[in-house]
Formats: C-alpha cells, structure tokens, sequence
C-alpha cells in the first residue's frame, strides 16, 4: 500500500518560506507537507546538479515538497550554495515543525525525532535527528570507509556543509553514521535517503507528545527583555 501525505490543517499546509539575503547569495527555499508536486525537480535550481539530486531525495523521502532558488553575486563558490541552502532550509524546517505542534497540540500531536536507516547497493547510512532547539551535529564513519572527496559535480565535504547548516538553522540534533559504502554517489545518496527518512518521523503524528518537543523539557519558550 502507498504511503500517503500526512494530512494537516490548512494553515499548516501554507509552504513556510525563507529568503536569505547576503553580500554572497540570495536564497529562496520553500517547504510545504501538500501532495507531491509534479514539477518537484525543476523546482530545484542550485547550479550544482547533484546537489539537486540530493535534495530531490530528501524531498521524495521525506514526503515534503522542497523549492530552492539560488542566485550567486561576484562569486561563484560552491560552498555558499551548500551552506546556504541548509540554513534555509533548516530554518524553514524549524518554523514548520513549531507550527506543527501548535496545529497539532489537541489532535494528533508531533513526534519530534526521527532515525532511518538507508542503503543504496553497497553503501547504508543511519539517521537520527531530534528538535529540541539545541543545534549539534556529528558525522561517523565506519572502518575502511570515507566520506569521498568529490561526487560528480560536488565535493564531499560541500555536501557535508549542507548538513552542518541545516542544523544550525534548524537547532536540531542531527547525527549521520555512515555504516559502509565504496562508490561515491551510492555513499551520498544513502546518505541524503537516510535524512529525509529521518524527517519523516520527526513529523509522524505521536499523540503522546501533543503540544510539546520529544525531550522532557518540553516546550520552549523564549520571551525578549525589555
């Protein structure tokens, strides 16, 4: 049986949008929990091909639509894009999911966390990320086994830039143990597969937690001084 969208109100399916603006870049990154949209890849525009293939793969694996507009200025550097677009993107996921448990907090209520473990051919990735405001990630690499330094049009630690960013915009804790792999884009991929897995969960509907995070702190609230 096909898995379905979960279903949200329709405050909460509105995409959250973000535009960040700097001397380097102007990045414009769209998420929405909407039935698939049919022009999902040509609404991924990076200039680094596999870079959109792999956000093409959070998406899919997510189960979320992902719209990313990225315009360059003097410089062309591959490493702002990554970085870039996972703080977009982490913010945008942040500000989604807090709506999400407020719209969620008498009914269904919001898991918070997610772990997934995916493969391609020879390579598996395991994935944990849990909301709790906090941003951290580590990476961990299995014996005989390493991040590669290029795959196709991007490096390997670009794509890993992608990560660091997106958990600092998100405050999320991300964890990424690559369990095995040899070929580059399977390593990736199982990777990138693994991570929206892992989002899904984090938006699972847990009725236990409803109105609150998956630590036992509960909800945050930050108020400003006067």
């Amino acid at each position: 049986m096909p898995v379905k969208s979960i279903k949200l109100a329709k405050d909460v399916m509105k995409p959250v949008r973000i535009r960040r603006k700097t001397e380097e870049s102007l990045i414009q990154v769209s998420v929405d929990m909407n039935d698939r949209d049919p022009d999902l890849k040509k609404n991924i525009n990076t200039r680094l091909h596999f870079f959109n293939h792999m956000i093409e793969h959070i998406a899919w694996r997510s189960l979320m639509n992902i719209k990313v507009d990225v315009k360059e200025k003097e410089y062309l550097l591959d490493h702002v894009i990554t970085e870039d677009v996972g703080l977009s993107y982490g913010t945008a996921m942040n500000r989604l999911y807090f709506r999400t448990i407020q719209e969620r907090s008498e009914t269904t209520g919001v898991n918070g966390m997610g772990v997934a473990i995916s493969m391609l051919d020879e390579s598996m990735t395991r994935v944990a990320i849990s909301f709790e405001e906090r941003g951290m990630f580590f990476l961990d690499v299995a014996d005989r086994t390493s991040i590669p330094t290029l795959v196709e049009d991007v490096k390997g630690s670009d794509l890993i830039a992608f990560m660091e960013g997106f958990t600092n915009g998100a405050r999320c804790t991300l964890h990424i143990d690559l369990m095995k792999g040899r070929d580059p884009h399977h390593i990736f991929e199982s990777i990138f597969r693994a991570f929206g897995e892992a989002m899904r969960g984090v938006f699972a509907p847990c009725s236990w937690r409803r109105g609150t995070t998956p630590g036992v702190a509960g909800n945050i609230q930050i108020d400003e001084g006067t």
